[in-house]
């Protein structure tokens, strides 16, 4: 509980939001990446399948 304003805080591990980092990139970062990637000739190497 917030001792200011009383209202309920959720609590997430530190190694919850390590691991969460390792697997996820932002949309910003994915976007640099991607232009970088193209400058030098390489297309879509990270898109993959959830489903197969």
């Amino acid at each position: 509980m917030n001792p200011v304003n009383r209202c309920q805080v959720a609590i997430v591990p530190t190694e919850d939001i390590e691991r969460f980092e390792r697997e996820f990139v932002s949309l910003i970062t994915l976007a640099v990446g991607k232009k970088e990637l193209e400058a030098v000739g390489v297309s879509r190497p990270w898109i993959r399948s959830r489903s197969g």
